[in-house]
């Protein structure tokens, strides 16, 4: 016998009492017989929706009966005597109703979230990543998309295509930085496990952003490097200028002192003067070296080249000033 033959309220012999003074007649016995036959078999842990649904009819069933029960033992109260015994089957029959109905609510209502549960957990099992990933990072989501739905079946394919969706998304992220890494390496993504969970939007425009900033630093100390050695070229050149400069040191000291030498001259020119000429000379040629890079420093275009020249010329003009 199925369930949905026991729990059928139309199919409950309707309660009839008749009393003038004593009970005349009455058939609660057997419908106290009758209802606990069928309480006893209840489905209290249905799992498919076909259980769910007649499990649904079974409460409004017990509902029914007991509401019959309490109609029937109000209508005998207004008579007298030995309906007492009567009274208290009905009350008794009444509240088993209520119990098993209450029961049966509270089972399905357990058993409803056992079973959104159990769907839950195994559309976890399916996403590619750690299981204790996919429960903070996509739990959330199936919970949203199983909200609202009454049958088994819509809850098992709303939680298909939100785990279907969000694996599409998880792949396309994976792919874009697999294509990032292959491209740049993996010094830009230290953190690929999480960086993936975005969306692929989202994890385009962070590695764009990661590189970007890179090369702007790398080419930050680029010309800090560059400017440092220019700095150190001019001060060689300016040390080496001073050696020549420096007058030489006065003879040690001797018992006969060596004759002063005539002072050495070039074309009648003094010492000096040929020194002078020769770094004017030398001088003209760095200037005239320079000539082309500030004609090709006045070409640049592009505001971040024109702001690199900029600094290398003030340092050299810096340098220059201090030795020239």
């Amino acid at each position: 016998m199925s369930t949905a033959q026991l729990i059928n309220f139309e199919a409950l012999p309707a309660l009839a009492i008749v009393a003038k003074g004593e009970v005349v007649s009455s058939n609660v016995g057997e419908f106290r017989a009758k209802v606990r036959e069928w309480l006893s078999a209840l489905n209290l842990t249905p799992k498919t929706d076909e259980e769910f649904g007649q499990a649904q009819l079974d409460i409004k069933g017990l509902k029914q009966a007991e509401d019959a029960i309490k109609v029937a033992r109000e209508a005998t109260l207004a008579q007298a005597g030995s309906l007492l015994v009567e009274l208290d089957g009905m009350a008794e029959g009444g509240e088993e109703l209520r119990e098993a109905r209450l029961a049966l609510e509270k089972a399905v209502a357990t058993q409803t979230e056992k079973v959104k549960g159990d769907l839950v957990a195994k559309a976890l099992e399916l996403y590619p990543v750690d299981a204790r990933v996919a429960e903070r990072h996509f739990k959330p989501g199936l919970l949203l998309a199983m909200k609202g739905k009454r049958t088994i079946e819509s809850i098992r394919k709303a939680l298909e295509i939100e785990r279907m969706t969000k694996v599409k998304l998880l792949e396309d992220s994976r792919a874009i930085i697999e294509s990032f890494v292959k491209a740049h390496g993996e010094t830009h993504v230290p953190d690929r496990a999480e960086l993936e969970l975005k969306t692929p939007e989202a994890v385009e425009a962070e590695l764009r952003r990661r590189f970007e900033a890179a090369k702007a630093e790398a080419e930050r100390k680029r010309l800090a490097e560059e400017a440092e050695q220019a700095k150190q070229e001019m001060a060689r050149m300016k040390a080496e200028q001073a050696e020549a400069n420096r007058p030489p040191a006065p003879p040690a000291a001797q018992e006969t002192p060596a004759p002063t030498p005539a002072p050495v001259r070039t074309g009648g020119a003094s010492l000096a003067q040929a020194e002078r000429a020769e770094w004017e000379e030398y001088r003209a040629l760095i200037l005239a070296a320079f000539a082309p890079i500030k004609e090709a420093r006045g070409a640049l275009k592009h505001a971040k080249n024109q702001a690199r020249a900029a600094g290398l010329a003030a340092a050299m003009n810096k340098a220059w000033e201090e030795w020239a």
